[in-house]
């Protein structure tokens, strides 16, 4: 079959010389092939990068607040979060309620967690690492640059955090106020008024 091949194409360039050179070129219906598939794989490409990029707002509702602005939100799992000013709360968007209760927080808010019948747990994460695990009660975090601090009012929860490579856990009653300073260096004290620390959401200032 090889030589039988060859014969055609030799026959065809003893009747025109010219052929060989016309023959070496990528033939028209290839070329619009290869032009079809570099021209979807591009799109494919874009999709995907953007998909990369835009992540966070695809998997996540993400509330924020201005300078000087609080916002009370209502989860889909009935909890109440009062968030303060300058702050975020990112929320999952698919099975927020049944599959995870997982917010992230930077800033400060406060949290009336609703008990669910299958105590599952409602988990606050922070970018310091710093994690307040918590089944039914009320709270405050704050998560900034110059430091963390959790101030429980009501119920019981779970501080999970990086202090050097450790891994640290500790349980808080009712009036405990824990502070962690940028290095995750924690400090426990016990406040009569816990509510005091929450005051911003009621629009009150206390001196």
């Amino acid at each position: 079959k090889a030589l039988e091949r060859f014969e055609e194409f030799a026959d065809k360039f003893d009747e025109n010389p010219d052929f060989i050179y016309q023959s070496q070129e990528v033939p028209l219906p290839t070329r619009r092939w290869i032009s079809t598939w570099m021209i979807a794989a591009s799109v494919v490409l874009g999709l995907l990068i953007g998909a990369w990029i835009l992540q966070d707002t695809i998997i996540y509702q993400t509330h924020t607040t201005a300078f000087g602005e609080t916002k009370s939100l209502l989860l889909s799992d009935h909890t109440k979060v009062t968030l303060n000013a300058n702050s975020s709360l990112r929320v999952p968007r698919f099975g927020f309620g049944t599959k995870t209760r997982e917010v992230f927080l930077t800033g400060e808010a406060n949290f009336a967690v609703t008990h669910k019948a299958n105590n599952q747990q409602f988990i606050v994460k922070t970018n310091k690492g710093l994690e307040v695990i918590v089944l039914g009660t009320e709270f405050t975090v704050y998560s900034r640059k110059q430091g963390s601090k959790v101030v429980l009012s009501k119920g019981k929860v779970q501080l999970r955090y990086q202090e050097g490579k450790t891994q640290k856990q500790l349980m808080m009653k009712p009036g405990d106020l824990v502070t962690l300073d940028p290095i995750n260096h924690l400090k426990q004290e016990v406040t009569k008024q816990p509510e005091k620390y929450a005051a911003w959401k009621d629009h009150r200032f206390i001196f």
